[in-house]
């Protein structure tokens, strides 16, 4: 007969690596559980297939331990009974750099088609939400389909749960919800019947569990309700948290459709599945959704995760820079020279760096066991490029023939500019200077330490204290200017003096106790209060701290429902400036609360340097975090009216209303999960744009929440981090009921307090600058250079090593000036291509109109390609609105 609908009945396990247990908790079950696949592989009663939470890298894991069973796991992926793919790990989408978003679903497909066989569409259980520019680096990985379960409201499904999502940029994916009970749907009814579990029984297992099933999830088999327009196909999830491989599910299907007369069941995977519901629905119209997916009406999307742990967001952050923008370019430069690519250094440090983007590990939602081995990965990965990169320069330097006090600066990107240079400097003397040919380069010091080799000590600030000047001693100066231009993948040497009888130019620094300098059109002026009024182009605003207690979790922030107000109290500001280093510096205490638990008061001491630029202001943060259950943000109010924010994310500039009123309103009585409280994340910039011409930006790293508020919504609020001394609470103020993560254990993480020294660094900027968020991802990139010096070789990671010896293969290597760049565009991704030696590069347009890209290298044979670095095309020299494009340089490099 006939049989209303069908139901793709898919075997799966939701395989957190690590959580509130560490990955070498889990890859013992990952062991046991591959194990007993093998064992049961080749019975078509016992075995048919299961989706390993469309993750590689649990292969990489088991691997590790059975090298010998490559050949057999191979072969179990390419028959498609163990699926993998298309991601490498299953990631967190607010707070990853989009391009290591593409990386993982690149790295995850391709390996797994290398094994024998990829998932096409991306199945992401648990994500908690999708950023807007989803459906463009899906379809760029030959995605056509996402299946998820969390960030939906009932306005997203009410037609339907399979849909089009349309991304900001215009790109389009099929879409299908997990509808309310998400991946683990069917497996809640299973676990009495599991108990029992038996060959022989499987008619009477089948029975209870239909019956079971039936009575407590009708609803998600009621065409009237939520599965409307699906062709009368519906995608079931077998499986839950770490579920192991259930045998007999081929006789236990079969049992189900001798006796369920409604429903056909199909033994499923995920692709099987939408190819299964497209087809049955291509007569039929089709929903399309557009915007963010972050709503917790049925599942909670944790909103403010991205302010949890963030000394783990800001070294993610750095080494996505470290990789993406240093590293891999500089193994261009390098081939250049050699013929030589480290691509196996890189593979290794991008695939470990993957593993901390999984929803949890970047979210910070795990026990303080667990965190520290996240951040441990994260510094192997610092140390693998580092010394990389130290390796790629040295050599170069010695091709180059260059001598002591030789600079070389690289530039890593793909076109004739001029490069912002951070550095530190090694000299015998505190004095010095930096040329190119025969003029003088100026500079700002940042930070400068003297090493006293006697004394065995470091001294800090020696640019307005007194340091002994002696042989005994050296120092490192940390400084910024800018170059001129220096061509694309490229370099040019510069010289550092530090000959007292010959310095002509060398900053004299002078400190003044003063509360106020101006340079140029921009002021600064600390006032009495310890608020920071600053004026650009004639307009004054204000920028403050503020401190309020966290009742919240590792998860979500929360209210203290005793106590909302600000709780940092002024005690002191000392102030002081020196005006040839456009610097104001502000030292502060405060009183603040200890804990929540606490009614004592604490000292908390915070450091503050603004640098003044040309356009635009610096601000370092420093502090030693003394206080529990708290959280700081800095404010910058813009005495603007504001309906809304705008920030990037993955690549693109997205606009958001300040407040989202309809979902406020509604979101008790209609009894959501969590509270769909405005506080938004960015990648790198936030800005207000309040007369359609001005912007109010600020740039940062690390620090990816915001939040806009006071009267006329005049202020951008930016968390500096929150500290929490528990994995989940019970009944938060934004997030009611259970406990997340663990519900049943008070779990305790007082490291997630994060009681230590942190940094925190910012641009400030008012302007009428049209591409703010290419300047912004342009504001943080890494320096590429190296300085030939003898005085100390322990500043570096593999400065000390001899070098094997290699041949420069070619003599005359030459500059890559692909494009001329006209701040419209920023480039993501420069590396060699996966396939062969030729060259890729990724150009990102984050605005709202469509940017042109003047190609100077017409003869050097570019296509486009999509982010597989395959189906090539003509290049057309455009970018639209929010879209970013995979370039591919064939031939000689």
């Amino acid at each position: 007969m006939n049989k209303k609908w069908r139901i793709h009945f898919v075997p799966h396990t939701h395989w957190d690596k690590e959580w509130y247990f560490t990955k070498e908790v889990s890859t013992v079950f990952l062991v046991d559980n591959i194990q007993k696949l093998k064992s049961i592989c080749d019975n078509l009663e016992s075995f048919k297939s299961i989706v390993f939470d469309s993750q590689l890298s649990i292969i990489d894991d088991y691997l590790s331990y059975f090298p010998e069973d490559e050949k057999i796991i191979n072969k179990l992926i390419k028959d498609k009974k163990l699926l993998v793919g298309p991601w490498y790990t299953q990631p967190d989408m607010f707070n990853t750099n989009g391009e290591s978003i593409i990386r993982n679903l690149v790295i995850g497909k391709l390996g797994s088609e290398k094994r024998g066989h990829s998932l096409k569409n991306a199945y992401t259980p648990d994500s908690f939400g999708f950023n807007s520019n989803m459906p463009q680096i899906l379809k760029s990985t030959e995605c056509d389909t996402l299946i998820q379960w969390r960030g939906v409201n009932q306005d997203h499904i009410e037609k339907s749960v399979y849909s089009e999502w349309k991304g900001i940029d215009g790109s389009k994916v099929d879409f299908y919800n997990i509808f309310k009970y998400g991946y683990g749907l069917t497996f809640w009814a299973f676990d009495s019947v599991y108990k029992k579990w038996d060959k022989k029984n499987m008619s009477d297992l089948a029975k209870e569990y239909l019956d079971k099933f039936s009575s407590t999830h009708e609803d998600l088999i009621n065409w009237k309700k939520v599965n409307k327009n699906t062709g009368n196909v519906l995608c079931f999830p077998f499986g839950s948290d770490q579920a192991p491989i259930i045998e007999w599910l081929p006789l236990f299907v079969d049992e189900l459709n001798k006796i369920d007369l409604e429903h056909e069941w199909i033994l499923s995977d995920y692709d099987s599945f939408c190819e299964d519901i497209k087809k049955s629905t291509k007569n039929l119209s089709k929903n399309e959704i557009q915007g963010e997916l972050k709503y917790g009406q049925y599942s909670r999307t944790h909103r403010t995760i991205a302010s949890s742990r963030y000394d783990i967001k800001l070294l993610s952050k750095k080494v996505e820079n470290q990789l993406y923008n240093e590293a891999e370019p500089m193994g261009l430069i390098y081939q250049k020279f050699t013929g030589k690519y480290p691509e196996r250094i890189f593979e290794k440090a991008n695939k470990l760096l993957l593993e901390c983007h999984a929803h949890d590990s970047l979210g910070g939602s795990c026990t303080d066991e667990t965190n520290r081995e996240i951040i441990i990965r994260l510094k192997q990965v610092q140390s693998m490029l580092e010394s990389q990169t130290v390796l790629i320069k040295r050599r170069i330097t010695e091709y180059l023939n260059l001598q002591k006090k030789d600079l070389i600066i690289f530039n890593p990107l793909p076109f004739r500019r001029s490069v912002k240079v951070v550095m530190p400097i090694v000299t015998r003397n505190k004095k010095f200077e930096i040329f190119k040919d025969q003029s003088s380069i100026s500079y700002r010091i940042i930070n400068q330490k003297f090493y006293n080799r006697d004394q065995f000590i470091i001294e800090n600030e020696t640019h307005y204290n007194t340091t002994n000047n002696d042989e005994k001693g050296f120092y490192v100066t940390e400084i910024e200017f800018l170059t001129p231009k220096i061509d694309g993948l490229f370099y040019d040497i510069f010289k550092v003096s530090d000959d007292e009888l010959k310095l002509v130019s060398a900053p004299i620094f002078e400190k003044k106790i003063k509360n106020k300098l101006e340079i140029n059109d921009i002021g600064i002026e600390v006032l009495k209060n310890g608020d920071i009024l600053m004026t650009q182009n004639s307009k004054e605003t204000i920028i403050s701290l503020e401190a309020m207690f966290d009742a919240g979790d590792t998860y979500d922030f929360s209210p203290s429902k005793i106590n909302r107000k600000k709780i940092n109290e002024l005690i002191s500001t000392n102030n002081f400036t020196i005006q040839d280093n456009n610097l104001v510096v502000v030292d502060q205490n405060w009183k603040v609360f200890e804990s929540l638990e606490s009614p004592k008061k604490i000292d908390q001491n915070i450091l503050i340097k603004i640098f003044i630029n040309s356009e635009s202001v610096d601000i370092k943060i420093n502090l030693l975090n003394k206080a529990k259950d708290i959280r700081w943000r800095i404010l910058w109010n813009t005495k603007t009216k504001n309906d809304f924010s705008f920030a990037d994310q993955s690549g693109s500039l997205i606009k958001r209303p300040v407040i989202d009123q309809w979902n406020a309103n509604r979101w008790e009585q209609d009894k959501w999960k969590d509270n769909p409280v405005c506080i938004e994340t960015c990648e790198s910039l936030v800005y207000l744009n309040p007369e359609g011409e001005t912007k109010y930006s600020i740039f940062t790293i690390g620090n990816n929440e915001y939040e806009i508020i006071d009267k006329d919504f005049s202020t951008i609020a930016v968390t500096l981090f929150r500290g929490v001394s528990l994995i989940g609470r019970r009944g938060l103020e934004y997030r009611p009921g259970r406990a997340s993560g663990i519900n049943d254990y008070p779990y305790a993480t007082p490291e997630s307090n994060l009681l230590e020294e942190m940094e925190f660094n910012f641009n400030f900027k008012i302007s009428n600058d049209k591409n703010i968020a290419v300047a912004s991802k342009m504001h943080f990139l890494p320096t590429s250079a190296f300085q030939k010096q003898n005085i100390s070789v322990y500043l570096f990671k593999g400065q000390t090593f001899w070098m094997s010896k290699v041949d420069q293969l070619n003599k005359a290597p030459k500059p890559s000036n692909l494009f001329e760049w006209e701040n419209n565009f920023f480039v993501a991704c420069a590396k060699k291509s996966y396939n062969n030696n030729e060259q890729v590069f990724r150009l990102y347009n984050p605005s709202e109109k469509e940017v042109e890209i003047k190609i100077l290298d017409i003869g050097s044979n570019l296509v486009e390609s999509n982010s597989l670095e395959r189906q090539e095309k003509k290049l057309v020299n455009k970018i639209g609105a929010n879209k970013f494009k995979t370039i591919i340089k064939k031939g000689e490099k």
